[in-house]
């Protein structure tokens, strides 16, 4: 996913779909707090903005995500200050938590 510095949602590819149940077409124009469990939606959206404003490091933390069907999924994700040229935006890449702990 691929937000813009006012973390509206401006791209997302097929990803969202396999790991939240979103059609990547569906979220584009939505705020990064919309997919953010409410209980840690400030601080997670706080440290979104200080990497798009160039405050802190890339770095990965671990959210509770809302999928479709409105369960939460436990997912690491890792967001980066990035630029297209014309506009500073901000990556955010993810995996479901569950995944990676299998993966170890």
């Amino acid at each position: 996913m691929v937000f813009g510095d006012d973390l509206t949602l401006v791209y997302a590819n097929g990803n969202v779909q396999a790991i939240l149940g979103y059609d990547p077409a569906e979220v584009v124009g939505r705020s990064l707090a919309e997919f953010v469990h409410p209980t840690i939606s400030k601080r997670a959206v706080a440290g979104v903005q200080a990497r798009a404003a160039g405050e802190r490091r890339a770095g990965t933390t671990s959210v509770r995500l809302r999928c479709a069907d409105g369960i939460s999924m436990a997912c690491d994700i890792s967001a980066a200050r990035v630029h297209d040229g014309e506009r500073t935006l901000v990556a955010v890449y993810g995996r479901s938590a569950s995944i990676a702990t299998l993966s170890r």
